[in-house]
């Protein structure tokens, strides 16, 4: 550096020290300035990476949002699911507390049933016996009809033995029939009350004046 005229020698190496400690610091602003302009930089790159990773934070919460709104609808679904279900749960209950009702108005009705039938067991019973006794009696009835009948006939056969005997005793003695009546009477009534009750003389046999009449003696 030339010294300039009029200025000492002392003056002038002060100026030029001061020049180079000007330049000196005027150097050292200048790494610094090239030191945080590489920072910035490097702070612009994290800033940009910060950018990257906040829109990517903010894609992963849209999905989450989504994702979220998502199980809330499915949670509403859920829901009324569950009240459907307990709808139909409750509906169940109660179709199943009418059938336990139902069941036990036909255990009722069964026993009744069988009541009934035991009862009607008992009455087919006595209805048989009554039936059995009936049968019985029937079977005495006919006998005794039958024992009618023939006590019938015999009578029958009496009465067509006294007719002969009438005919014969007014064509022999000329008798009104009121006489024979008075003479014949008397026997046959006895003899048809002996035949009827199943007495008599061995089965209806006539009476003697019948029997032998008067033309006979």
């Amino acid at each position: 550096m030339v010294q300039p005229a009029g200025m000492t020698a002392e003056l002038y190496k002060a100026v030029v020290a001061v020049v180079d400690d000007r330049v000196g610091e005027i150097k050292v602003t200048r790494q610094d300035f090239d030191d945080l302009k590489g920072a910035v930089q490097e702070l612009v790159q994290a800033q940009a990476r910060t950018d990257t990773s906040l829109k990517e934070l903010v894609q992963a919460q849209v999905r989450t949002e989504e994702r979220v709104g998502g199980l809330e609808r499915a949670m509403e679904r859920l829901a009324q699911a569950q009240v459907r279900t307990e709808e139909r749960v409750g509906g169940l209950e109660q179709a199943m507390e009418r059938l336990v009702q139902a069941q036990a108005r036909t255990d009722a009705s069964l026993k009744e049933l069988a009541q009934a039938q035991a009862r009607t067991d008992t009455s087919l019973k006595e209805l048989a016996q009554l039936q059995a006794r009936t049968e019985e009696r029937v079977g005495g009835l006919e006998q005794a009809m039958e024992k009618l009948a023939e006590a019938q006939a015999h009578t029958d056969g009496a009465l067509q033995e006294l007719a002969r005997q009438v005919g014969r005793l007014s064509e022999n003695i000329g008798f009104g029939l009121e006489d024979v009546a008075r003479v014949v009477l008397p026997d046959y009534l006895a003899y048809r009350h002996k035949s009827a009750t199943g007495g008599g003389t061995g089965g209806g046999t006539v009476p003697g004046v019948l029997r032998g009449g008067w033309g006979a003696s």
